[in-house]
């Protein structure tokens, strides 16, 4: 690959997360959200750190041959942490569970990171290769056995990702993934972000308040989609996991009886009114 070419991903990542990072801010406390910058920003470091202009710079800053080689390796290997609490937490389920496979599995990787730079410093690898280390380097002692533990780490990442979609993307069928793919493109996760919050605020438990941020983004999308007006950003395809997860009883509850769902919808047809319609403030 052309040298450039690593660094054409970064920006476009990047700028992603910028356009990400109101609502960090906003709703910070939102694991899906956490999770999500942590992918986009981690997901950009790898490619500008594997890039061999950066190699060599920071081979040369450190003084350090190869320096760079297990730089990468951790931060790949954090961009795979960072992806499998991101799909956890897109496919729900109760807050205290979802929590601690997210936490077992970021505690893993931690350990992973420090067994990776272990044997680095163990080894020698006095000659520097800024794009064939791992071939080149690959029968050496210490060298080796790091740049197996750093692809053990990234395919059982890749395998366990793999697996988790392959069982979430079963778990709704029939009637009820037909009609959330007529929720999907009116749907606006910003919705269930603020509802979610707002629930939060009013006291509701964490579970109860992801089922009413869901029960208000639905309801939200059906008075949208008559008017024909999709939203951007619209919340990906994992809406029909988080629906699984969250029980179609318990946002089916929310929708009917929920102040904060009410308000939502309420704001839709407030925007859509022509300006002449709307109350005066």
């Amino acid at each position: 690959m052309n040298a450039s070419r690593y660094y054409i991903p970064v920006p476009a990542l990047w700028a992603g997360l910028g356009v990400k990072l109101p609502d960090l801010i906003r709703t910070w406390r939102d694991p899906l959200i956490r999770s999500v910058c942590w992918v986009i920003f981690l997901g950009g470091a790898g490619f500008l750190f594997a890039a061999p202009p950066t190699v060599a710079a920071v081979n040369r800053a450190s003084g350090i041959p190869n320096l760079a080689a297990p730089l990468d390796h951790v931060i790949v290997s954090a961009y795979s942490a960072a992806c499998l609490p991101l799909i956890l937490h897109w496919r729900g389920g109760p807050a205290d569970h979802v929590r601690r496979l997210a936490r077992r599995r970021q505690i893993g990787y931690t350990v992973l990171v420090t067994v990776i730079i272990v044997p680095f410093v163990a080894g020698d690898a006095p000659v520097e290769r800024r794009t064939d280390l791992d071939t080149y380097y690959a029968t050496t002692p210490w060298i080796g056995q790091m740049i197996a533990l750093y692809l053990l780490g990234h395919m059982t990442a890749a395998v366990s990702t793999t697996a988790l979609c392959r069982r979430w993307a079963l778990e709704v069928r029939g009637w009820p993934r037909a009609g959330l793919n007529l929720l999907r493109s009116y749907l606006d996760d910003r919705v269930r972000s603020r509802a979610r919050t707002a629930a939060r605020s009013a006291g509701h438990g964490d579970q109860e308040a992801s089922r009413i941020g869901l029960a208000a983004m639905i309801a939200a999308a059906v008075r949208a989609r008559p008017d024909g007006r999709p939203v951007e950003p619209a919340v990906p395809d994992h809406s029909a996991g988080l629906m699984a997860r969250a029980t179609l009883v318990g946002v089916a509850h929310a929708l009917r009886t929920s102040p904060i769902v009410a308000a939502a919808r309420a704001a839709v047809v407030a925007a859509a009114a022509p300006a002449d319609e709307r109350t005066p403030s």
